[in-house]
């Protein structure tokens, strides 16, 4: 059975990913919608296949290799594809963000 990945999204560090995934055999997806020419050649070349919303949530593991500040949008972005996919995805976010975007964490006393 053939593993599903979704990268969003396919800059240099997403598509060096979908790369190595690909030669595993994994089946790539990612969302071409609205990038750029040079992004979109980048993406096929390496073997990552473009993908509605829908689609991406359907996968089997979704990763989300955005800028920081883009993370949060991006989670929200799949949260109705989510929700109405029949197969729930595992949603890893690879984003470096900080304290103040995920919440300081509280400690039992």
């Amino acid at each position: 059975m053939t593993t599903i990945v979704a990268v969003v999204a396919a800059g240099e560090m997403g598509c060096s990913i979908g790369e190595r995934l690909s030669r595993q055999d994994a089946r790539v997806l990612t969302s071409l919608a609205h990038r750029s020419a040079a992004t979109v050649e980048r993406a096929k070349r390496v073997g990552m296949i473009d993908a509605d919303d829908d689609e991406i949530a359907a996968a089997d593991f979704i990763l989300s290799i955005v800028p920081p500040k883009d993370a949060v949008a991006l989670a929200q972005r799949f949260q109705g594809p989510l929700q109405r996919s029949a197969k729930k995805a595992v949603y890893v976010d690879c984003n470096a963000v900080s304290v103040d975007t995920i919440g300081k964490p509280s400690v039992a006393t």
